[in-house]
């Protein structure tokens, strides 16, 4: 499940951490540049379909359920 939006409290929590991860050397201090998607409009489509399914979400759940280390990775 995506988040789509965060609670006051988790977004506190969040840029709390996004400064303490600034503070502490763990992030860059300007962005590296835009992401460009490696897919062409079609290809896009096709993976937003398939997530959309669910089929996505049911293949992953199958490959974890197969090797519970790649829930965490």
């Amino acid at each position: 499940m995506a988040i789509r939006s965060m609670t006051p409290a988790l977004a506190a929590a969040v840029e709390r951490a996004r400064q303490h991860a600034s503070a502490t050397g763990e992030l860059l201090a300007e962005p590296l540049g835009s992401f460009s998607s490696p897919f062409d409009s079609d290809e896009r489509e096709v993976v937003a379909a398939w997530h959309s399914s669910g089929d996505y979400d049911r293949i992953v759940a199958e490959l974890v359920a197969d090797d519970p280390d790649l829930a965490t990775q």
